[in-house]
């Protein structure tokens, strides 16, 4: 199923039925996710204002080690100063600051 999904995670995680297939495959096999997160990466800040890519990203955050999705986190801290206003993406802002690094929740509180 997994190697089906990796040409088609932008697309799905996009659509209302095909995000909640990503969002499983986060949660019950987040050392598999590498395809979720090369991605998500480039569309990191676009991602967290989507309405379904949102879900996504607080999934990773839930389920994966920070570090591990560093590429994702990055982008979203350093534009949190908009994103925090956001009618989707303040959810993942507030998932970072729960669950994230305390340098990007140190970079947030600066912002």
């Amino acid at each position: 199923v997994v190697s089906e999904l990796v040409e088609k995670v932008l697309e799905c995680i996009e659509d209302m039925h095909g995000n909640h297939v990503i969002q499983k495959v986060v949660e019950n096999m987040p050392s598999d996710v590498d395809f979720v997160i090369q991605a998500v990466a480039p569309r990191a800040g676009e991602m967290a204002s989507h309405m379904y890519g949102c879900r996504i990203i607080q999934r990773l955050l839930e389920n994966c080690e920070p570090s591990s999705i560093s590429s994702v986190l990055e982008p979203i801290v350093e534009a949190s100063d908009e994103l925090s206003k956001d009618k989707h993406a303040n959810y993942v802002v507030q998932c970072i600051l729960e669950r994230g690094r305390l340098r990007d929740n140190i970079r947030i509180v600066e912002i």
